[in-house]
């Protein structure tokens, strides 16, 4: 009875069976290691995106600290004798910055 057609029908729908549950589970763990590559790929263009703003916002800042100090520069060249002080403290201040 062991080579009926029935017992070789469930054998082999048994085999179907581990077959599919073999492919989901490999399926599955393609996925969660998908999923996880996606994440630290996120994680690090968010991080690289923190600093490359640190770097920018450090520019701009000294832009425009270099800006002033020119205007100042300028300004004290040309000013009156009278307004000079005062444009130099302004000068001196932004030179501090």
């Amino acid at each position: 009875m062991a080579n009926s057609p029935v017992s070789m029908q469930s054998e082999s729908d048994a085999s179907v069976a581990r077959s599919l549950t073999w492919r989901y589970a490999i399926a599955l763990a393609l996925v969660a290691c998908l999923s996880t590559a996606a994440w630290l790929s996120l994680h690090l263009v968010v991080s690289e995106q923190t600093s490359t703003a640190a770097v920018v916002n450090v520019s701009g800042r000294q832009r425009m600290l270099s800006q002033r100090t020119a205007l100042f520069a300028n300004l004290l060249v040309n000013a009156p004798v009278a307004e000079r002080p005062a444009i130099r403290d302004k000068l001196q201040a932004a030179i501090d910055l």
